[in-house]
Formats: C-alpha cells, structure tokens, sequence
C-alpha cells in the first residue's frame, strides 16, 4: 500500500527493499531514506507509519477498493479506535490521524524537561491508564502493552506499589480495576505504541476547519492548513461541545446538518470538572523533603484544602516500576475543583499562580524553609488547564450502540469519547469499539439504527427558542460578539452552533 505512494522513487543501493518511513509534522510529509538498523533523529515529537502487520486475522469485510478512514483526535479513545480498525478492517485499509497538538496524548498528556543535566519526563493530564480488565477490549489492548514494556502496573496486590495510591473519589477502584504508569515516555507512549500497532499514520498540528459530503459517498475535509481530503468514513474522537479543547462543535460544514434538536440537547448534557496541573522539577537536594513527606512507598498524598487536590510523586512512580530514576524529584499538584473556577484564567505564564501552587508546596507541605528562594527550589515547572478534566456526567447513545453516536450511514460519521462512558482507559476503550463496530458495519453497507440515512438528507433543526439554529425574531449577541437569532433575544452559545 505504502509503497504505491511513492513511485519514481529510487532508494539507494545499500538500503533494503522496504517502503520508506513517513514522518508529518504541520501536516507536511518528510520522505526518509533509513539506513537498516539505524533511526532518524527529529526535532520534534512524531508518528510514523508501522510497515509490519501484527495482531488478528482481519475480519470479515466488503470487497472494494482500499478503505480511508480518518479519526479525529490522537487522544486514548483516538489511538484505541485505530488499533481496533486495523483489526476490523485489515492491512489494506488506509487509518490517518489527525491531531491538533505535536503529538499523542489529549488528556493523557506527558512534558518533559532538562533539569539539572538530565532529562526528565512527567504526567501533566491522567497519571495512569485505569483499566476494568474484566472488559475483554482493555485486557486485549493492555496485555499488548504490558507485554511490549511500555506500561507497568502501579498499585496491584502484586505491584510495587502496592499501598501507594490514593483513594480518590475520580478513581475507578474494584476487584477487576487495575491502574498502569508509562515505563519510560510516560503515560503517552501508551498511545504512541497503540497508533504504531494499527499502522495508523499521524499528522500533528493538523485541524480540522470543516467537514462536507460529497459525491460518491464520500467527507471531504478541510484542515485549517493545507489541501482539503476525501475519506470513506470519518471517526470523531475530540471531546464533545463545551469550554476548551478542540470540541467538534468548533468543526464546522455540512456534517452540521445532522445534528437535530434532540442531538444538539444531547450533546450538551455531559458535564466536566476544571483542574489545573502543576508540575513542579525540583533541585536535587531537596530529594530528601519530598522523600520525608509522602513516607517510604507512597507515591500520591491526597491534600484537599482550599487549593491543592492532590499531590503525585512522579519521580517515585516512573522509578518504582522499572523505569528510570532521577536525581531530581518532580511532584504534580492537580489543584480542587473550586480553585480552578476561582483561577479559570490562570495559566503557565501567569507568575502570581504559579508561586501561589508552588509556594503552598514546597514550604507548608513539603517544609521547605521560606528563608529558600523560589527560583531555587523549584528548577523548571508546566501549567496545563483543563477545562474539560474528568467526566461527572455522561451521555447514552442509541440502543445498539449506547457508547457511541452514529451520525449518518453515508458517508459513515460516529462520534465516540470518554463523555459515552467515563474518563478512565476502559471508558475510552469501549467507546472506541462501539463506535468501530457501528463504523464498519456502514462501510459494508449495513444500516445504523438511529443514525441519519445520508448526510445530504439531513435538514437543519427546527425553529427553536434556544437561540441555536433556529430564526425566531429576536437577535441577541453571544459572549464572542456574535449575533444569535432566537425569541426574546436567546444566546447563541446556547445552540449547537457556536462562534469563536
């Protein structure tokens, strides 16, 4: 498949006969040549396409020409739906990603830093991939992981850490729930294997502007850089409407037509909480403070005071369950609820915030003496706001497929995310495969229940008096400066529609 796409190419004569590897950063693609045994350095944080099929026997599908499938999204749900494809579609369907960010990770986000000489990498979203191993996707997607060592297991009876986590009322706990730390590139690589493994190939820092159908039953994309693109089916794996994020109601076109009144009210029911996370890098020789405060094994202490929600040892983590150890102590402070509302605005360059957090923890609770400097203490740090943190309210799809959204048979459009289930690796694994599983029964050919029967037969909602989409004869204007039409002067942040 991959070879055809590169015809006219001629490698050189010491290179073996394989197809080369493809790297796209900024959604332009870079054509390498790679001596055998040998990798290639980049500047920046990529994918590349996976030339050797392992896995299941690819079931049962149509017989046409090469499937092109794009899923919305490199977030856990994003890399879980490729790998899946793969296995539902086979090794002649071509599975892009596009993602907003320079790489894989959504909420499952790892930074790193280099700090005094060394290289040093930490959580800033989700620490661990919690997964309900009596589900047989996640068991079958972790098993794969754990035997590839890219995760270990944090917090089992038979792991290491054994007694080292916190019970917090987020955390999914059980017989059957298990919770897993990245070895070495954090809980990130996780998603970086999943995508490598469904041959997925990944575009970073690519958005996507619009979506239409087409003729020949097909999306036509537009990215907000570059040439537009035509796909077979289309997977949205973005969070859905809200504040921040890159939410499909921030993805405009024709694809919009499908969303009706009751579409619209559904899509808006979830609910999220906003935290912030702090990562604090830390100078070496204040190892001994944190090593005194979270004791002998622990490596999460759970505060809730007015600020701080809880506090993770990220150095003691990766280190407790084989991966590398540093010299220099990191902790992330995942801040409350109410503290985040209270501070919404606040982010990494905003000085007063961050001496506030990291003042609160290195001196009350760590015990650092207020006589140390700051800057001393505290040698590299990173704010990430997350406005769409944990799901605390979650939304049902139609009967047949209840953890995901068909959209419309054709061209074939699911929505899928941690907002069908909850915000835990499961919950994005089994929407993931719910919505796999309704994506290629339309590209069969089979129709969904409750999914539209094409996106050029949909018709827009309705009036309404929400102010959505609807023409009421009121006009009020929205947070943006933008004008929504709806009775008595109805928002239009209110509608599915809105304007940024």
């Amino acid at each position: 498949m991959l070879q055809s796409q590169f015809v006219g190419l001629t490698p050189p004569p010491w290179t073996n006969p394989a197809p080369p590897a493809r790297f796209f950063c900024r959604g332009r693609p870079q054509v390498k040549w790679i001596l055998p045994g040998s990798r290639p350095r980049l500047r920046r944080p990529v994918a590349r396409a996976v030339h050797s099929f392992e896995g299941h026997p690819p079931e049962d599908t149509k017989p046409s020409a090469m499937q092109r499938v794009l899923v919305v999204g490199g977030g856990c749900t994003g890399a879980c739906a490729a790998m899946l494809l793969r296995k539902k579609l086979g090794p002649d369907a071509s599975i892009e990603i596009w993602e907003k960010a320079r790489g894989f990770g959504g909420r499952m986000t790892t930074t790193r830093q280099d700090v005094a000489g060394e290289t040093i990498r930490a959580d800033v979203g989700a620490q661990y991939l919690s997964a309900d191993l009596s589900d047989p996707t996640s068991k079958e997607l972790i098993d794969m992981l754990l035997t590839r060592k890219v995760v270990a297991e944090v917090g089992g009876e038979k792991g290491p850490g054994a007694k080292g986590l916190c019970s917090t009322p987020e955390r999914q706990s059980g017989g059957s729930w298990h919770h897993f730390a990245g070895l070495e590139g954090g809980v990130n690589s996780a998603l970086k294997c999943l995508a490598d493994q469904a041959q997925a190939t990944a575009y970073f820092e690519k958005r996507v502007a619009s979506m239409d159908p087409v003729a020949g039953g097909k999306w036509r994309v537009r990215p907000f850089t570059g040439a537009p693109e035509t796909f077979d089916a289309v997977l949205f794996a973005v969070p859905g409407c809200g504040v921040g994020g890159d939410n499909i109601d921030k993805i405009h076109g024709g694809w919009e037509n499908l969303i009706d009144e009751e579409c619209n009210r559904q899509l808006r029911s979830p609910q999220h909480d906003h935290r912030h996370a702090v990562v604090l890098f830390l100078a070496p020789e204040h190892l001994q403070a944190c090593e005194a405060f979270f004791g002998p094994s622990n490596i999460e202490a759970q505060i809730d005071d007015d600020m701080v929600h809880l506090l993770a040892y990220q150095s003691r983590k990766t280190a407790c369950i084989g991966g590398p150890v540093s010299k220099s102590p990191v902790v992330v402070v995942h801040t409350t609820h109410e503290f985040s509302r209270r501070n919404q605005r606040a982010g990494g360059r905003d000085r007063p915030f961050l001496e506030a957090v990291a003042g609160r923890v290195v001196h009350e609770y760590l015990k650092i003496p207020k006589g140390v400097r700051l800057d001393n203490i505290v040698l590299g740090s990173k704010v990430i706001t997350w406005k769409q943190c944990q799901i605390t309210r979650s939304m049902k799809g139609p009967a047949a497929f209840p953890l995901c959204k068909p959209l419309s048979d054709d061209p074939p459009l699911v929505l899928a995310g941690d907002y069908f289930t909850n915000s835990s690796f499961t919950g994005c694994a089994m929407s993931a495969a719910n919505a796999v599983s309704a994506l290629s029964s339309m590209l069969k050919g089979e129709k969904i229940a409750n999914a539209v029967a094409t996106a050029s037969s949909a018709k827009r909602p309705a009036d309404s008096d929400d102010g959505g989409y609807g023409k009421g004869q009121g006009k009020g204007k929205d947070s943006k400066g933008g004008k929504g039409k709806g009775k008595k002067g109805g928002k239009a942040e209110q509608g599915y529609r809105e304007r940024y």
